[in-house]
């Protein structure tokens, strides 16, 4: 189990690239700081404690031991703000950063060594969170492949050839299938109560023994062979068989699909233990090691589930039992089934564009990933809205390794459907972090725009003017609920309670990060070309809220929860599936 210990300063061991130690970097909380320091003492292989610091969060640090005289400088200057002329000591900013960072100090022109710690965000459940949305995305992805690909049934290895990063990718992918409760309660099920077959048994007793009347038995009474006089007639016969055979039978759970979930457990222990020699070749530093302890704390969970007494007494699977009706309806067995077809396209998945934003090995960077499983999660949403789901194939491509998701921070992606309201066909693209432009097709007025997801309606070509509107959603994890994002209305606040919350504001920096984060909504309303609303995405429990401007039906800015819990679930997305079926019959009706 993960243990962490809250402290108010840590050291962490600055690394040349042989990974000597070659200097220290002292980590200290502020004194008037309310956040803090976390200490992981490891878990698994990895012994090594490491510093977890907090999002929006100041420290101060302290470069020491170094082999060569200042001026110090990182590659990280947003983070590492120095305070002398010599940049040994300063202050860590953390802003809104989380994962995993990676710092390189260099000084006298010389690179000396490297640094890492993980800066963690404010939430506490952001690990299960981070695993949920990585489980939801390749659940997605596998039906894409699945659906698009028609593949055949894949045996995975690990490719020698393939990098590091990408054994690790596909490993993140698989993980979220074997790391679930779903599984761990499957198997637990399995191992109290295993599936019996029970199998026959002959056996030859002498007649006065009791056994079961059955037309065989009393076939056998009058067969011929050896007999035995007996002293009174019985059913009219004056002898017997000497032996009678006998059909009994016993329970044994030797079978198809206790063999199978053998083969699979087996399967997967081989697919891990890869990844763990592939990782183990690679170039030793903390992210690998963090990577190494996470893989061996999968491959230790799946050598206990082999190490339960019934796999003891079941022996190879000689076929795979795709139509046996155990596998796919008995509880416990059927989440095995499942998990293991699931797991092996999943296992085909790599994602380059997540390699340095999502799960560099050993990180865990939640923010960026709600922004693409919330991006999935709309796909989701217009795809019921249309009179044929999206076509969704785009997001996946073939590649020497299986299949990879093309989904890149900065790169444009969209995804294509069609929907009739009010006897009109509208065409609908979702995009994924398309860029509006000033200049070339000039579809922003002032400066150029990103949002997260942008969903474009416009009306099939030919028919009337064609025209279009486009509402925008930024993901934003940080966000708790609405007062956080919009803050109390002015209207219900007591002069005092003003003053209070401008004093908050102004020296508290996640405030102002969230109060950017409205702004920029304003900037997508108000910047980018044909736009109707802009509207925020965040992880929690409100029931959402809408501004609108004048008296429009279709509101400007507004903000709906969408938020993992857990099993392939999601919250918010009925809310949301509400007002975009709302607007686009409002779009249909108005001819827009």
């Amino acid at each position: 189990m993960r243990s962490f210990e809250a402290v108010r300063s840590a050291i962490v061991p600055i690394r040349a690239d042989s990974s000597t130690t070659v200097g220290e970097l002292a980590i200290t909380v502020l004194p008037d700081s309310a956040g803090g320091l976390l200490i992981d003492s490891g878990e698994g292989e990895d012994d090594e404690e490491s510093v977890h610091l907090l999002e929006g969060t100041e420290y101060r640090f302290e470069l020491r031991g170094l082999p060569a005289s200042g001026p110090y400088l990182t590659d990280r200057p947003e983070l590492f703000r120095r305070s002398t002329p010599g940049g040994s000591s300063g202050r860590i900013r953390t802003g809104l950063y989380t994962g995993t960072v990676h710092v390189r100090i260099s000084g006298a022109d010389c690179h000396l060594g490297s640094v890492d710690f993980e800066v963690r965000t404010t939430k506490l459940s952001y690990e299960d969170e981070y695993r949920w949305m990585l489980g939801d995305l390749a659940e997605s992805l596998v039906e894409v492949v699945a659906a698009g690909f028609a593949p055949a049934m894949w045996t995975f290895d690990i490719d020698p050839e393939s990098d590091v990063r990408t054994s690790y990718q596909q490993f993140a992918f698989l993980n979220t299938m074997l790391d679930s409760d779903l599984l761990t309660g499957a198997m637990g099920q399995i191992g109290h109560r295993p599936y019996r077959t029970w199998l026959p048994d002959r056996e030859q007793t002498p007649p006065g023994m009791g056994m079961p009347g059955s037309s065989r038995i009393a076939r056998q009474l009058t067969a011929p062979g050896p007999r035995v006089t007996t002293q009174r007639r019985m059913l009219g016969l004056e002898s017997l068989p000497s032996r009678i055979s006998v059909t009994t039978h016993h329970a044994s759970i030797d079978n198809p699909p206790n063999r199978f979930v053998k083969f699979a457990l087996q399967h997967w222990l081989r697919i891990v233990d890869g990844v763990y020699d592939h990782l183990a070749s690679s170039k030793d530093k903390p992210s690998v090691r963090r990577g190494l302890a996470e893989v061996a704390r999968t491959g230790e969970s799946l050598r206990t589930w082999l190490a339960l007494p019934i796999f003891l007494e079941v022996g190879k699977l000689r076929e795979l039992p795709t139509a046996n009706q155990v596998l796919q309806r008995r509880e416990g067995y059927r989440e095995v089934y499942h998990t293991f077809f699931v797991s092996e396209l999943a296992a085909r998945l790599s994602w380059p564009g997540g390699s340095d934003t999502v799960y560099p090995a050993g990180s865990r960077n939640v923010a960026t990933l709600y922004e693409y499983w919330s991006y999935m999660e709309l796909a989701q949403i217009v795809s019921s809205l249309c009179g044929s789901p999206l076509d969704l194939s785009s997001l996946v491509e073939t590649s020497k390794s299986g299949f990879e998701l093309v989904l890149r921070r900065g790169a444009g992606h969209a995804v294509h459907g069609t929907t009739t309201r009010l006897g009109r066909q509208l065409d609908l693209e979702l995009w994924f972090n398309r860029t509006f432009s000033a200049v070339g097709k000039r579809d922003a007025w002032t400066r150029g725009m990103r949002p997260d997801c942008s969903l474009r309606i416009s009306e099939a070509a030919g028919e009337h003017n064609a025209k279009e509107v486009w509402l925008h959603f930024d993901a934003k994890y940080r966000v708790d609920g609405i007062r956080k994002l919009f803050g109390p209305d002015a209207t219900d606040l007591s002069q005092e309670d003003e003053v209070i919350l401008a004093a908050k504001a102004a020296e508290s920096q996640q405030l102002r990060s969230t109060r950017s984060d409205l702004l920029k909504m304003h900037a997508y309303r108000d910047a980018i070309r044909r736009t109707s609303g802009a509207y925020v995405l965040y992880p929690g429990e409100d029931e959402g809220e809408i501004f609108t401007r004048y008296r429009e039906i279709l509101p400007g800015l507004g903000a709906f929860p969408l938020r993992p819990v857990g099993n392939g679930e999601t919250r918010g997305t009925q809310l949301i599936r509400t007002f975009l079926d709302d607007s686009l019959t409002h779009l249909a009706s108005t001819g827009q």
